[in-house]
């Protein structure tokens, strides 16, 4: 299960595993890349999924497809 922490600060958002401790603080680099003036994001299994014509579009789409990661992940299990 991920957990979707938005920090306003900085206007990213970060996954938490499920099992990670609240004690804890993670620091998982940004996802998010632009190259070309297109936008990128990156999984955890290594793939570069874009382009987008902007950054907001790029999170929009990361945290949709972290969502049915985890409904995939919830199936199988």
């Amino acid at each position: 299960m991920y957990a979707l922490v938005c920090l306003g600060f900085c206007g990213h958002a970060v996954m938490n595993r499920a099992g990670d401790r609240a004690e804890t603080h993670y620091f998982r680099s940004d996802r998010l890349f632009s190259v070309n003036d297109k936008w990128y994001f990156s999984t955890r299994e290594h793939l570069d999924q874009g382009p987008y014509t902007t950054r907001n579009e790029a999170e929009i789409e990361m945290i949709a497809y972290a969502k049915i990661f985890k409904k995939h992940q919830q199936k199988a299990s």
